[in-house]
């Protein structure tokens, strides 16, 4: 499997998932409502796969060059990895 793009939704402490989509690269197989582990500035953080196979189309050409890659995927736990 080539790079794909994916949208993801933190998941906060408690297990609610936050308002916002975020996107990632990904080069792991994953489908919609899988649990990865999201690199973010301030650490990793478990996130919930939203949407798969996002058309580079979709995605600002300004942030493309800054999109963080998944590389794994976390155990279906509500507590993130702050």
């Amino acid at each position: 499997m080539g790079t794909n793009i994916v949208e993801i939704q933190y998941v906060k402490e408690g297990g609610k998932l936050s308002l916002g989509r975020y996107t990632y690269l990904t080069t792991i197989s994953l489908q919609v409502g899988d649990m990865v582990v999201c690199p973010t500035s301030r650490g990793s953080i478990n996130g919930r796969v939203f949407a798969v196979d996002v058309p580079e189309s979709k995605v600002d050409e300004r942030i493309m060059p800054m999109l963080k890659t998944i590389t794994e995927q976390a155990a279906d736990t509500e507590a993130d990895h702050e």
